[in-house]
């Protein structure tokens, strides 16, 4: 009997010893067992369109872009002009992200032009790089400035730089607008637009006094807009979008400056 109850507790333990080892083994297993998705699941940290980081805003995407178009800061020498960026808007076109800046020139005389900068991005490890930079989009206004401007997505089915420009020139000052839509192969100058004239200042012996003023109106997406303009006189032009403008259609060319 001692001989058997040995033998049972010998049996006994070595089947604790076995599902010690079975559970040590079982735990070493856990350990190593693959977590997670496999990487191929795993998202892209930058998707081909949005080249937006995660839990990036807009404002730090528009940080980013302005670092890349603008890596030694704001201002920007351009032979012997200073031109200071102060603000700029960051445009989601189909094609990708483009960054649209204004420059102002510092210490202008008269005649000299503000501009536009372009700049075309391209996902980067630190938010944008730059696809093509376009410095000289844009050049007009007076005094170092562009008279106005923003971005439309009314004209066509890219974005469209609207800007004004004008001034007095010999008693008569004139007003005009500018559409450049920002192309996938750039940005494309598609309509020039007389928007105002006024000639008093040059009206001499009784002459006649005109001051007409315009605006755009009526648009319908890549086919036409009107302008229409009120004062000395009462009209309006059409313009239709061919071969990749807007022209004007109808009456023969007016008197603007």
């Amino acid at each position: 009997m001692a001989n058997g109850g040995r033998r049972g507790m010998n049996r006994r333990t070595l089947g604790m010893a076995a599902l010690a080892l079975l559970l040590a083994a079982g735990a070493l297993a856990w350990l190593f067992v693959p977590r997670g998705r496999p990487p191929a699941q795993l998202p892209t940290p930058l998707a081909a369109k949005s080249p937006t980081l995660p839990g990036q805003g807009q404002a730090e995407r528009l940080a980013a872009a302005r670092r890349a178009a603008f890596p030694d800061g704001p201002i920007v020498q351009d032979d012997e002009l200073e031109i200071v960026f102060p603000g700029s808007q960051l445009v989601d076109a189909p094609f990708g992200p483009v960054l649209v800046s204004e420059g102002q020139v510092r210490h202008p005389l008269r005649i000299t032009p503000g501009r536009i900068a372009v700049h075309y991005l391209r996902p980067a490890i630190r938010g944008f790089a730059i696809a093509e930079a376009y410095p000289r989009a844009i050049e007009g206004g007076s005094f170092g400035q562009v008279a106005g401007w923003r971005v439309s997505d009314r004209f066509t089915e890219f974005p469209v730089i609207y800007t004004e420009e004008g001034g007095t020139w010999q008693g008569v000052t004139c007003a005009q607008a500018m559409l450049t839509e920002l192309t996938p192969q750039g940005p494309q100058l598609i309509a020039t637009v007389p928007l105002a004239y006024e000639n008093s200042g040059a009206v001499v012996d009784g002459s006649e006094v005109r001051s007409i003023e315009g605006q755009i109106l009526n648009v319908e997406r890549g086919r036409s807009f009107d302008v229409v303009y009120d004062g000395s006189e009462r009209f309006t032009d059409t313009y239709v979008y061919r071969g990749g403008r807007f022209v004007r259609t109808g009456s023969a060319p007016r008197d603007w400056c």
